[in-house]
């Protein structure tokens, strides 16, 4: 286990992360599952671009099934997160999908790992951190509850696409392997895509969705699957929580979203809570 290597590429993949609520914001003229869809395909196309000439794509038979069930998560982190980025703001977004490493973390202790007493006093803080945030603002009403739901469905899906990517260390390279993961996601989308399907074509659309299917999927989830590769599945996840600090300081440069001081303690209390669960267990 290359500890170093994997926290590296997490981060740089974080970095990746970070561009996407801002691409998604600027094209919520197409519907979610239409940006879904162009998102992960686009994705696709990008490894193939990557992938050296004579690069086997064939699956297996073995493995059809579970690719299949690999990409259905895949396109309900993805279709949530960006369903969610339409009725929610970016900080609630970003903090609510990122208590995913809690949930990852849940299913090593139920595997087997004992918890410590700092990684439950994290956990506390995670959780604490994330009902500031919602339970505090000036001005909640349906339709941002509706799209913090949508942001926890997506947190869920990511705690297991993570667990998932790490499972995969072993069975094959890792193009192949985020190639029909991101295709095969678009294809359970397809159909959304298409039954919600809205021409709003412009410059700025476009610009977006290349955007949104290089730099936080093509390169970000690729690298973050290579990180998956190196460390625990638990590591990568934590790191990239540090997506909330860069969507919201993107969101204030580029979009004018401000985050209310409740939003920024909450945040901050759950980041801590994560960080202290991340840097005590490394420790140990």
């Amino acid at each position: 286990m290359n500890i170093n290597k994997g926290i590296i590429l997490a981060i740089i993949a974080t970095l990746f992360f970070s561009t996407s609520p801002i691409f998604t914001r600027l094209a919520t003229e197409l519907s979610p599952s239409q940006v879904a869809f162009a998102r992960m395909f686009g994705g696709s196309l990008f490894i193939a671009i990557f992938l050296k000439s004579g690069t086997k794509l064939l699956i297996s038979e073995s493995f059809k099934l579970r690719y299949l069930i690999y990409g259905v998560i895949t396109a309900f982190h993805f279709l949530f997160y960006i369903w969610s980025l339409y009725y929610t703001s970016i900080a609630h977004s970003l903090v609510i999908i990122h208590t995913a490493p809690v949930y990852v973390y849940l299913y090593e202790v139920y595997k087997g790992h004992k918890p410590t007493m700092s990684e439950a006093i994290g956990t506390i803080l995670a959780l604490l951190g994330l009902g500031i945030l919602l339970g505090f603002q000036p001005y909640v009403d349906s339709t941002i509850i509706l799209g913090n739901v949508m942001a926890f469905v997506s947190a869920l899906c990511l705690a297991i696409y993570s667990l998932i990517g790490r499972r995969e260390k072993n069975r094959g390279p890792l193009l192949p392997y985020t190639f029909w993961l991101y295709f095969i996601s678009s294809l359970v989308l397809l159909p959304a895509a298409a039954a919600d399907f809205q021409v709003a074509f412009s410059f700025k659309e476009i610009s977006a969705l290349i955007g949104l299917a290089l730099f936080p999927t093509a390169l970000g989830h690729t690298i973050y699957n290579a990180s998956l590769r190196q460390i625990r599945s638990f590591y990568p996840s934590i790191i990239a929580t540090q997506e909330v600090t860069g969507g919201i300081l993107l969101g204030i440069v580029f979009l004018s979203e401000i985050p209310t001081i409740q939003t920024i303690i909450g945040a901050l209390i759950s980041l801590a809570g994560i960080i202290v669960i991340v840097y005590k267990s490394q420790s140990s």
